[in-house]
């Protein structure tokens, strides 16, 4: 991991992180607000449908007068704006109905995924992480977890690998941040990664060498996916890298 690259990371993550809570939020708000909306302007087309089939009547029969008054023309091009109009509102009303579907039809692929993702054998509620050691990457990717969720400081230091704190311990020197100044960054950072998740569970681990190993994580609640490289320090395992992120709406690895 270079010097500058657990900070581009974290950016990144942050970026990610923030679109998709945002996403998610107002979703939820958006087609609830849409339907509402819809059904007042269903109350009014249906209002306005007889109207403008008078107003097209109307239309008809002064087109078919051999001469129009001065009056009678200004009331045709009256009558031809409001029956555009009740057009114009016709066209809205699919429009909406179109971007209310969209939005349901994302809503019930989130919720759908999050419930596939509950039922898998290896699925972490975050509310339940704790504490699991250091003795396999699986433990090791738990309890930096626990760690991040908890707003852990030492616990989150435990997890990593000399050279990922020396790098980042390296950053803060450069920036001259307190003691306190880098846990708050540490604990921003942990929210940024856990805020929009409600559980997470592995989608596959790769072994890249006897003491490394990437763990791509799914964030369950998200949509997304991160891989996470571990390294092995003596006989325990600890957090090394953190891969760019990668949507996961279809888990594609």
């Amino acid at each position: 991991m270079n010097k500058f690259r657990f900070g581009v990371v974290a950016a990144m993550a942050f970026a990610s992180a923030t679109i998709c809570l945002a996403i998610q939020r107002h979703a939820h708000a958006r087609v609830s607000e849409q339907n509402e909306r819809m059904s007042q302007q269903s109350r009014q087309l249906m209002q306005i449908s007889a109207e403008n089939e008078r107003l097209s009547n109307l239309i008809s029969r002064v087109e078919s007068s051999q001469t129009l008054s001065k009056e009678q023309l200004t009331e045709l091009l009256r009558l031809r704006n409001e029956v555009g109009q009740l057009r114009q509102s016709g066209t809205v009303k699919v429009q909406l109905q179109e971007t209310n579907a969209q939005l349901r039809a994302i809503e019930a692929k989130a919720e759908r995924q999050l419930t596939e993702a509950q039922s898998a054998p290896n699925y972490w509620r975050k509310d339940q992480l704790a504490y699991a050691g250091y003795s396999d990457p699986e433990s090791s990717m738990k309890s930096l977890l626990a760690a991040m969720n908890s707003g852990d400081f030492t616990g989150w230091r435990q997890s990593c690998t000399p050279e990922a704190i020396a790098q980042l311990e390296s950053e803060w020197q450069k920036h001259g941040l307190s003691e306190a100044q880098q846990k708050e960054q540490i604990k921003a950072m942990a929210d940024m990664l856990m805020s929009s998740a409600s559980g997470f569970h592995i989608l596959d681990q790769k072994t890249t060498s006897p003491d490394e190993t990437t763990i791509n994580l799914s964030f369950d609640g998200e949509g997304t996916a991160r891989k996470f490289v571990l390294r092995k320090v003596g006989n325990e395992w600890k957090f090394h890298d953190l891969r760019p992120l990668q949507k996961s709406f279809e888990y594609i690895i």
